[in-house]
């Protein structure tokens, strides 16, 4: 029998999104950061924001990754954000892209963290910050795991869809 615990599990699984997510960065020119695909929403005046913008799919990771992977409720975490701006609108006042690279090492590092102060016991307590994302905090853990995926495989759609080369699986 292993060692290894839940934690360990999710601590590799997420490891795994964060060079996934890297990778996937690094396969996105500097000229598609910020770049809508023509006919999206940023690209016809007056429609809503396309959220499908690299730029704005990798901040809102990082975003939400702060949020969930803390101890805090949302309204008692708003003053501790570290990231402040707002991922819909302007898509110009988001971090360039090697900035992000920063971004998503301390959120590594952050759910990491967080994900050995729980320990096993602790994601089987129940889940009263975020009711949304499960009965227990191991359900918030695999809210956040899904998530992150879910948009890292956007931005790699938008590669396959601008003819280039997607970030690796």
């Amino acid at each position: 029998m292993s060692d290894l615990t839940i934690v360990d599990e999710l601590i590799d699984q997420f490891g795994r999104t964060w060079q996934e997510l890297r990778d996937a960065l690094t396969k996105t020119p500097a000229a598609e950061w910020r770049r809508a695909n023509p006919g999206s929403a940023d690209a016809v005046p007056g429609a809503e924001t396309d959220y499908l913008i690299p730029a704005r799919l990798a901040y809102h990771i990082l975003c939400t990754t702060d949020m969930y992977a803390t101890h805090m409720g949302y309204e008692e975490y708003k003053p501790h954000r570290k990231f402040t701006l707002d991922w819909e609108r302007p898509v110009e006042a988001l971090p360039e892209r090697e900035e992000v690279f920063t971004f998503v090492n301390e959120c590594e590092v952050q759910v990491k963290e967080w994900l050995l102060d729980l320990g096993d016991e602790g994601l089987m307590e129940e889940e009263e910050k975020y009711p949304w994302t499960g009965e227990f905090k191991l359900g918030r853990a695999l809210y956040l795991l899904r998530h992150n995926q879910w948009h890292i495989a956007e931005i790699n759609t938008l590669l396959r869809l601008r003819g280039l080369e997607p970030g690796e699986w």
